[in-house]
């Protein structure tokens, strides 16, 4: 009986439309969240030097990330797996140095045109800092 007063009154009926309309106006904002499909040029900053790299990202639907990474010195080497949640994002890949696998992790954040993070190998025991733009023409 209580419901029914509710359900009858033109009050509850402005609630729900209001809630509606928050729930679009949220739709609308991660619609404008940064999107990392695209190519990237990517500078890593390390002990050993700076290195340059070439990624290749392919954002999905369920925030998955996949693509490539390639650079003068490690060739080009498959992006084993990663995710994208807002504007953070982590990538995860194994390169083949002087015959041994190595896990290579990144993490970071990034906008529409600019993204930075750390580079994190052989269990956090080589760290570097990693800066890097979308290539003109690149991706979204």
């Amino acid at each position: 009986m209580r419901l029914q007063r509710l359900l009858n009154r033109p009050a509850f009926f402005a609630v729900l439309a209001l809630l509606g309309l928050s729930g679009s106006s949220l739709q609308a904002q991660n619609a404008d969240a940064p999107h990392m499909t695209g190519q990237w040029a990517v500078t890593i900053d390390s002990e050993m030097g700076i290195f340059q790299q070439n990624w290749d990202v392919i954002q999905h639907e369920d925030g998955s990330v996949t693509g490539s990474m390639d650079s003068p010195e490690m060739g080009p080497v498959d992006i084993g797996g990663g995710s994208v949640e807002g504007d953070a994002f982590n990538l995860y890949l194994m390169v083949n140095m002087q015959g041994q696998s190595v896990d290579v992790g990144y993490s970071g954040t990034f906008t529409s045109d600019e993204l930075t993070g750390t580079l994190s190998a052989m269990g956090g025991q080589f760290t570097a800092g990693v800066s890097g733009v979308r290539k003109e023409g690149g991706g979204r």
